[in-house]
């Protein structure tokens, strides 16, 4: 989906109806989210970290016509290469994966494929960042009045962009564990010192036990700032392991994980995934 965009035949056909099917389905989801935000934001007075956005959102695929279905009537009209792509994700879109979801917004807004249309690329952003806690930079770029809070839920998910435009204090912890060394300033048990000090000692480690030793206390669940150097001792002796220890990097943000997920996997699919998204944090 990289390269130059190319202007699909009969695009304006092919964008007029398709406007006019997003139009009978998106427009009435925004309405609704919109009012019910409102009136949530009216009833209650208590300050909360997640104050917007809170409301949940509706289906993305709607009772009229789910998202492949648009872009299949679209598609009667044009032979645009980069069509067949913007339909793959559309119908995965459509089984609520939140990650192709997030890329299809992608293709909308840039018009890779299809008519470029911002205002679907934002729903879908906004969708992604509240069920998938992904996309949420891109919410709070095209939606600015509401930039806090989808930042704050993106960077609380583990997304290292997310965690470089929120201004708040708990951003520096939260990026840490997603990969930014610089901000890892706390100490840390047994790193003789902060994450960041561990990663260092397990890069410089002479001995190869010690320095998987150090690696392991920078990769767990909810701290990933060394995975992909941890995935990277593990290969020769646990293959498995290691693509979990990648697969983590790459959920928190780091291109490398990706990369190396994507290298390393024999799963077809999910190296499409990794792929995409390694393209995606690329930008």
């Amino acid at each position: 989906m990289s390269g130059a965009v190319k202007t699909p035949v009969r695009s304006h056909w092919g964008a007029w109806l398709l406007c006019c099917v997003v139009a009978c389905t998106c427009d009435s989801d925004e309405v609704r989210e919109d009012a019910a935000t409102a009136a949530g934001e009216a009833v209650s007075n208590e300050p909360s970290s997640m104050a917007s956005p809170v409301v949940t959102p509706s289906a993305i695929s709607g009772q009229r016509l789910s998202i492949a279905d648009r872009l299949t009537e679209a598609s009667l009209f044009t032979d645009a290469p980069e069509h067949a792509a913007a339909l793959a994700l559309a119908e995965a879109c459509d089984q609520r994966r939140m990650l192709d979801c997030w890329l299809l917004g992608q293709v909308w807004e840039r018009g890779e494929g299809v008519e470029a249309n911002p205002q679907n690329a934002r729903r879908l952003f906004r969708r992604t960042c509240r069920e998938g806690h992904v996309g949420c930079v891109d919410a709070a770029r095209l939606q600015p009045d509401q930039a806090g809070p989808y930042l704050e839920r993106g960077c609380l998910a583990g997304d290292v962009r997310a965690c470089g435009l929120w201004e708040d204090p708990r951003a520096a912890a939260v990026a840490c564990r997603a990969g930014i060394a610089a901000s890892c300033t706390e100490p840390y048990d047994g790193c003789e010192g902060t994450l960041a000090d561990c990663l260092e000692r397990a890069r410089d480690a002479s001995d190869p036990e010690e320095g998987r030793r150090y690696a392991r206390l920078t990769c767990t669940d909810d701290r990933t700032l060394g995975c992909v150097l941890y995935g990277e001792m593990l290969l020769e002796r646990d293959r498995e392991a290691a693509l979990v220890a990648f697969e983590w990097a790459c959920r928190a943000g780091q291109v490398d994980g990706c990369r190396r997920a994507a290298e390393h996997t024999d799963d077809a699919a999910k190296r499409t995934r990794y792929e995409r998204r390694a393209r995606a944090l690329s930008r």
